[in-house]
């Protein structure tokens, strides 16, 4: 990407006092334009790479793995490492104390995989333009809560794209049907046709559902629904009854009884806690409806 203008640079920030709790504290960040070593040792800080550029491997727990960028590969405490370019790549890598993984882990920052692709390079690059500003600073003392925060935002961006990848054609198929219900909440949705559409015998189609998604698929459908409620009551005008049809119950009281046990309030409840926030010139006489 070479969106940093320089060839590398390293701050350790760990002693930098932060104002606020809402970030994970860094410990260091670097960056090396054409990397050309391979790195082997074992390291006391949980980190990420982000390979920007370039092509090499990683040999993780006895198997090599290849590095492909754009990706982010990750390092743990106390695990020996051996992972580098075939010939140059470029990397940004962010080191965090050991102290500071159970709170990575917690909020679903440390995924499973070791590595794993970055989906969507350019909403990254805008997210690195960010960093970029701040740490051409220099000082960085009034600006470490942003730049824990920046750090934070940008391993999130890279999941957000990577975090359910399709590893088989059932998987990619289970995802195209989970989408489909998710685009046409307002219409009836018939899964053992959209299964034989994906030519999945129904009992094939159930257990790769439960294995993708862990919710049964008329669940499924019920919560997004609600989901669904839960947005137009606070968004739109449209009565009680009207978004209950509309979202295909057919029975408003059924809707009701649902919309409480998923909630915990009724959906006069949930109308009165939550637009209270809106101007009446923020709402729409009628919700759009997805075709």
């Amino acid at each position: 990407m070479d969106i940093f203008n320089t060839s590398w640079f390293g701050y350790h920030v760990a002693p930098i006092a932060r104002k606020f709790a809402a970030s994970t504290p860094l410990s260091d960040i670097g960056y090396i334009r054409d990397k050309d070593s391979r790195v082997q040792l074992t390291f006391g800080t949980f980190n990420y790479s982000f390979i920007l550029r370039g092509v090499g491997t990683y040999l993780y727990r006895g198997q090599m793995l290849t590095v492909q960028a754009p990706c982010v590969l990750t390092q743990s405490p106390g695990e020996p490492m051996d992972y580098g370019p075939d010939t140059t790549w470029e990397e940004l890598y962010l080191m965090y104390n050991q102290s500071a993984l159970p709170r990575l882990t917690a909020a679903g920052l440390v995924p499973k995989a070791p590595i794993w692709p970055i989906q969507d390079p350019v909403q990254l690059q805008a997210h690195l333009g960010g960093l970029v500003r701040t740490l051409g600073l220099r000082y960085f003392d009034p600006f470490i809560d942003r730049i824990d925060s920046l750090c934070e935002m940008l391993i999130l961006e890279t999941l957000l794209g990577g975090a359910r990848p399709a590893y088989s054609p059932q998987a990619e198929a289970i995802r195209d049907i989970e989408t489909h219900v998710n685009t046409h909440l307002y219409s009836d949705i018939d899964f053992a046709s959209a299964a034989d559409a994906h030519a999945m015998h129904p009992a094939a189609f159930r257990r790769s559902w439960m294995r993708e998604i862990g919710v049964p698929p008329a669940r499924y459908l019920m919560l997004q629904r609600i989901k669904e409620a839960c947005r137009l009551l606070v968004e739109t005008s449209s009565s009680i009854g009207e978004i209950a049809g509309l979202l295909r119950f057919e029975d408003p009281l059924y809707f009701s009884r649902k919309f409480r046990a998923v909630t915990g309030l009724t959906a006069t409840e949930y109308r009165r806690r939550y637009q209270s926030s809106l101007s009446p010139a923020q709402l729409v006489d009628r919700p759009l409806v997805t075709k």
